[in-house]
């Protein structure tokens, strides 16, 4: 993550809910690596609209002044049968 302001977090968020955190320690780019240690059937609840299992993951990066910004979401689907 690459912004004007120091960055103080950036967050992983998984299905609407936070799964990992780090600091952004004050600097103006940050690399983060992590891996879900979930079990992938349990990633991967039905969605409500048409009972369809899937899971979504998005990046939140907080700057120190409080601005924030979001990636694009990345949709993981169960395996073709």
């Amino acid at each position: 993550c690459i912004t004007c302001d120091a960055i103080d977090r950036v967050e992983v968020i998984r299905n609407g809910a936070v799964v990992h955190a780090v600091s952004g320690g004050g600097v103006h780019n940050r690399r983060l690596e992590w891996e879900d240690a979930e079990e992938l059937d349990r990633l991967l609840p039905e969605r409500p609209l048409d009972g369809e299992p899937s899971a979504y993951y998005y990046l939140r990066v907080t700057t120190a002044n409080g601005d924030m910004g979001w990636s694009s979401p990345i949709w993981l689907l169960p395996p073709a049968e």
